[in-house]
């Protein structure tokens, strides 16, 4: 009687162990499913930041190229140099529509991205997630580019258009 209360035991304890690795095992494609959607909502709403300053980006390009053509002309009626500035404007215009590919390019990289979070060939995401840190960083340059354009070159420009206003008066 007491191998069967005995055997009866070890079945019991055999198939609880059973569940209880069966309920973990569950529980973590759970919890995968729960962490792969919390990153996916994660780089939507990165998604959504990065294109609300890519608005503000290109709108303020638009606004110093405006403002410096503005500038330009203005010293064409007085009769001064604007060749430099001109040719700045036209390195601005070069560097926004640079600046806007880029971030197309950016963009297109990252929500590719969020296709492989949850994917279980970590090289295509790997890859995928290196090509998002290239792009991010050609669209840093470009931005880089067109604040060392203005602050190097644009600056300087203006400064000597206005010193030739004054030797003019």
């Amino acid at each position: 009687m007491r191998p069967r209360i005995a055997a009866l035991i070890l079945v019991l304890l055999l198939a609880s162990f059973g569940l209880v690795a069966f309920a973990q095992e569950n529980t973590e494609d759970v919890d995968d499913a729960l962490d792969c959607d919390a990153l996916e909502e994660l780089v939507d709403k990165k998604v959504a930041g990065y294109l609300a300053r890519e608005t503000e980006h290109t709108l303020t390009y638009q606004i110093l190229w405006l403002k410096v053509a503005a500038l330009a002309r203005k010293a064409d009626v007085y009769g001064l140099d604007t060749a430099d500035l001109y040719d700045d404007l036209d390195e601005l215009d070069e560097l926004t529509d640079e600046f806007t590919k880029n971030f197309a390019t950016f963009t297109k990289s990252l929500n590719n991205t969020k296709k492989y979070i949850c994917s279980t060939n970590e090289t295509k995401y790997a890859n995928s997630l290196k090509q998002t840190k290239e792009d991010l960083g050609d669209l840093r340059k470009t931005t880089k580019d067109i604040a060392q354009l203005y602050n190097e070159d644009i600056r300087k420009d203006i400064l000597d258009l206005k010193e030739g206003t004054d030797e003019q008066e």
